[in-house]
């Protein structure tokens, strides 16, 4: 679901987008309402709020643009598990206020808390005190993870730089690191598709898993996320080919955690509008076909 404030414009209308944004509702130092803002300084003319298993800041999001003249899109990251693979799975145009795919979320909320409390007992056995209560303070209520804590280490003095965090302590492979909750491919399409939405595969380059793409079609995958930060030109060349043969839509945007990713800012992808046009049409022939 999305609302506009600004339907007097024609879909051709130049401009620019973002469809990959997170805020403080997950693991962003930046509230919905910041993102909001931003988006509008830099000239955007649509965003959409893809918080980690969480759509607690997509109204907030909407409500600010609605002084802004900012199209929001409700959107959601998800998690999926395919052998050794952690593939993401961004939806849009969910229903952020369908009561069950909430109860769905709040789950991976649950899981995520009792995942944070494992990666500290892992630190406390190698002489890393870090307190539950410092890190759920800087989750400020969002969606916590082990961003949270690499800024409680960060805080704590025990790292210099947040990269530090993940590389010594809680990244794959690393001592304190603890497996997530993840889904399988099947039920985390199933999830954004019985919520109304659309499934799209995040930042394909980062996991290389192409092969996975025929069977996310049949899934009932909508697209591919072509233009991100991680993707350089020709990664973005290749996926659009590859979007064309699957006949699916692309996407992209900066994947932005606020100054926790300083070198994807919000806007930083040049993402068309045109791309947003195509998204809706593929929500609207998947809404018609259920």
């Amino acid at each position: 679901m999305s609302r506009s404030p600004n339907k007097g414009r024609k879909a051709s209308d130049s401009g620019y987008i973002d469809l990959h944004i997170h805020s403080s509702c997950s693991d962003s130092p930046l509230s919905p309402r910041e993102v909001v803002r931003i988006a509008s300084e830099k000239g955007l003319r649509a965003v959409a709020v893809t918080d980690h298993d969480s759509v607690a800041g997509v109204e907030e999001a909407i409500d600010e643009a609605a002084e802004y003249g900012i199209e929001v899109v409700s959107g959601v990251e998800l998690s999926v598990s395919d052998g050794l693979s952690d593939i993401h799975i961004l939806g849009y145009f969910v229903d952020h206020a369908d009561e069950v795919f909430q109860r769905e979320l709040e789950k991976f909320r649950v899981a995520r808390f009792e995942r944070v409390k494992k990666i500290l007992a892992k630190l406390k056995e190698l002489e890393v005190d870090i307190d539950l209560e410092s890190v759920l303070k800087i989750a400020d209520n969002g969606s916590i993870g082990r961003p949270h804590v690499a800024e409680a280490l960060l805080d704590s003095g025990y790292v210099d730089t947040f990269e530090e965090a993940f590389r010594r302590y809680i990244g794959h492979r690393s001592p304190a690191y603890v497996p997530k909750m993840l889904l399988s491919s099947s039920d985390a399409f199933r999830l954004i598709e019985r919520a109304g939405g659309v499934s799209v595969l995040a930042h394909p380059g980062t996991v290389q898993r192409d092969d996975l793409i025929p069977e996310f079609v049949e899934l009932g995958m909508a697209g591919i996320e072509v233009w991100h930060p991680k993707h350089d030109r020709g990664t973005v060349r290749y996926y659009m080919e590859l979007a064309r043969r699957h006949g699916l839509v692309v996407t992209g945007g900066s994947d932005s955690h606020g100054s926790r990713t300083a070198h994807a800012g919000i806007g930083s992808e040049r993402v068309p509008y045109s791309v947003l046009v195509s998204l809706r049409e593929a929500a609207a022939r998947s809404t018609a076909s259920r």
